[in-house]
């Protein structure tokens, strides 16, 4: 009797990005992370940067330092900073949800994807793993990744 091969079992794992790929969020996101150095680090008026492509904690050294907070301080500043962006985004989900969208499309792939063995779906992101969920949230996404598994 011949023995079958048995193919292993195909299995997926999808990255996704957050902001711009599957939600847009409205402008919480770049407020809360303006807020951040103001609250953290006492700084009166914080430049304006492009965030896409960033990590939130290089926007936050990038914002600390265009508003002249010394490179000695900042490295400090940053983690205090950080937790204060993810408490001001916390509490933004229901206006994320009014001031965003989810992008056309997305839900139904999401859950298409989610419906297949194998599959495994989580974020691969520049913000904060927090915020992300609390993202993907707003919009009622976070069911649908393995957020622990994400970066």
């Amino acid at each position: 009797m011949a023995e079958q091969a048995h193919e292993p079992a195909t299995r997926r794992l999808i990255f996704w990005d957050v902001d711009g790929t599957l939600v847009t969020c409205g402008p919480s996101g770049r407020e809360a992370l303006e807020t951040a150095p103001r609250e953290a680090g006492g700084v009166r008026s914080v430049p304006h940067f492009p965030m896409g492509g960033k990590t939130d904690p290089q926007i936050l050294g990038e914002m600390l330092r265009g508003a002249g907070v010394a490179l000695a301080r900042i490295d400090a500043l940053i983690p205090v900073a950080l937790a204060e962006a993810e408490r001001v985004l916390a509490g933004w989900s229901a206006r994320m949800g009014r001031e965003g969208h989810v992008h056309p499309g997305v839900r139904s792939l999401l859950g298409e994807l989610a419906g297949r063995d194998g599959v495994r779906q989580t974020l691969v992101t520049g913000n904060l793993a927090a915020n992300a969920a609390v993202k993907v949230g707003a919009f009622g996404l976070e069911w649908f990744f393995d957020l622990p598994v994400g970066a």
